[in-house]
């Protein structure tokens, strides 16, 4: 007998006796009646007890049929951490978590059934994220908050977002005689954080350096464990700080994200940084800075501003002396059209291990500078550059192909050609005069233009000659090495090809400026099927046509390497 079986016996022997009925008619002494009456209220709450089991019991059943109560806890956990967004230490947006950090937390997803709460008290991933917002809303409770918070984290890392109001000098009308930084609770979250808590921090987007926080910024924490650090400056020379001590003790700072700050303010280990992203600094700091950081591999540039308004008369710029980066490997500039900084910027750096190097610009660039005399004795110091993204720019055609001759072993570019000096259309516009630059062959036959290219994006408009940037394509299609090898067997060496010519291109991606709606010529779908059966996938942002067309079979393609030998095209078939 099971120990339900032996439960349900005992049970009913101990009801038969309530549940038992006497017969009619039936006379009772009033010590009976009494007897009766207290059986009949047991009965009513055996019954009462019963209901509320079997609503207990349909309610579990209906839980448990339910797919999202029979998920492991390892995928639950899993689930809850896409639905917290923790930020990545490495890839960490302060804008987008200030604004919806606070309302998915481990907390509110605890609220759900006790197995939530069970799986998100558990798991200390959920808890890595921790975002601060100081208002006179603050009190008490966001201290243990704060310990609460660390606690349930564990040894994982933290990283800590702290924010204040959109002004601290605005006060309401209950606190109109205090500021911010003289708010007791407020005072009381930032000592619990960074007397108890600052060696446990990973990553810190630090949004009150203005304000009037200068004894905390004078004071330096031990952030024993900081990888990451971003600060939100404020524009404001008359609330700006005039030396911040507080990040000086951060023996493993590796990364760097300055917005508005003075960055010579700054008291930080400049020679271990490895990655550095700097926005709305004037050009004399950040040279200061760059001298400090001989270890940089890394470093995003946005709106150089120069020294003074009153200096942009058009007379010439600063010169420095030249800035040798020996690690940096990647180097991007995004400014407006018309800042002349960016170019005394290139003229003082010298990059030889740059691999990726980027330029774009906010506005429209018929008002760029004249950044190619300054880009190309840039690009000419360094040795092995792989990526070039160079969107930005306005090129004639002579300045690109001195750029291709520059930088031969570029395996991935991006260029915009949507926009040219002239307006013309055909043969010779400025236009097509570029696209033929991507042929692979020059006139004699040889690769010597980008032979280790493997992947490019174009920004292109209607008015190019599409005939000609196809059969550009078709001269890199990766096949045509094997085609032109089984000639050379059959005719003789007629094609000469130099070492490292290498296997083509891998992927072509074009983005066409056209009106909405716009519809592809069949031509292009017939283009673009036959380089991708010699291996060249090539991509349009713009639809076909839908109506069937039968083609005829493929035709044997070769290079057009050599007047001398003219194998059947493309172009051909057209």
């Amino acid at each position: 007998m099971t120990w339900q079986q032996q439960y349900t016996t005992q049970l009913l022997n101990t009801l038969t006796p309530f549940l038992t009925v006497p017969s009619t008619p039936y006379t009772c002494t009033s010590h009976d009646l009494k007897r009766l009456r207290h059986h009949a209220k047991v009965c009513d709450d055996i019954a009462d007890a019963l209901q509320q089991t079997s609503a207990k019991v349909k309610s579990l059943i209906n839980i448990s049929a339910s797919p999202i109560f029979r998920l492991p806890s390892e995928i639950l956990s899993e689930i809850m951490l896409w639905a917290c967004d923790i930020p990545e230490l490495t890839t960490f947006k302060p804008l987008k978590y200030q604004r919806f950090g606070r309302h998915m937390s481990p907390v509110l997803l605890g609220q759900v059934c006790h197995q939530w709460r069970k799986v998100s008290m558990s798991d200390s991933r959920l808890w890595t994220f921790l975002w601060i917002d100081l208002t006179f809303e603050t009190s008490a409770r966001d201290v243990g908050r704060v310990d609460h918070w660390f606690r349930m984290a564990k040894n994982l890392p933290v990283t800590v977002n702290i924010t204040h109001n959109d002004d601290t000098r605005l006060v309401d009308e209950v606190h109109s005689e205090k500021l911010l930084p003289d708010w007791k609770p407020c005072r009381q979250v930032l000592k619990t954080l960074f007397d108890d808590y600052a060696h446990r921090i990973g990553s810190l987007f630090f949004g009150i350096l203005d304000g009037g926080w200068g004894d905390l910024l004078r004071t330096p924490v031990n952030f024993t464990m900081l990888k990451h650090l971003t600060v939100n400056g404020e524009l404001d020379p008359v609330f700006a700080p005039t030396e911040v001590q507080m990040f000086a003790n951060t023996p493993q700072l590796e990364s760097i994200d300055l917005w508005a700050v003075d960055p010579t303010t700054l008291r930080l280990p400049w020679n271990r940084i490895s990655s550095l992203r700097i926005c709305w600094a004037k050009l004399d700091d950040l040279v200061t800075v760059l001298r400090l950081c001989p270890n940089l591999g890394s470093l995003r540039v946005r709106n150089v501003e120069g020294a003074g308004d009153e200096e942009g008369d058009g007379t010439q710029g600063p010169r420095y002396d030249p800035l040798l980066l020996p690690e940096l490997h990647t180097f991007e500039v995004i400014d407006d059209s018309h800042n002349e900084n960016v170019l005394h910027l290139l003229q003082a750096l010298c990059c030889p291990s740059l691999l990726k190097f980027k330029y774009n610009t906010f506005g429209s660039r018929a008002y760029s500078p004249a950044i190619i005399p300054s880009l190309l004795p840039f690009l000419h110091h360094v040795n092995n550059l792989r990526f070039l993204d160079a969107s930005g720019i306005l090129f004639q055609r002579d300045d690109l192909r001195n750029l291709f001759h520059t930088v031969p072993s570029l395996h991935r570019l991006v260029l915009d050609l949507s926009k040219t000096s002239e307006e013309s259309v055909g043969p010779d516009s400025t236009a097509t005069d570029l696209v033929q630059l991507f042929h692979r062959h020059d006139a004699s036959g040889r690769y010597d233009i980008l032979p280790k290219l493997r992947h490019l994006e174009l920004e292109v408009d209607l008015k190019l000659s599409f005939d000609a940037l196809f059969v550009a394509f078709e001269t890199r299609c990766p096949q045509h090495a094997l085609a032109a090898s089984s000639l050379n067997q059959a005719v003789g060496p007629l094609i000469s090809t130099s070492a490292g010519g290498g296997r083509g291109l891998e992927s072509v991606w074009v983005n066409i400026h056209a009106p909405a709606g716009h519809v592809a010529p069949v031509e292009w779908k017939f283009w673009l099927d036959s380089l991708d059966q010699r291996g060249l996938p090539v991509r349009l942002n713009v639809p076909f046509a839908k109506t069937p067309i039968a083609f005829a079979s493929a035709l044997a393609f070769a290079p057009a390497t050599s007047s001398r030998l003219h194998m059947p095209s493309f172009v051909d078939a057209i």
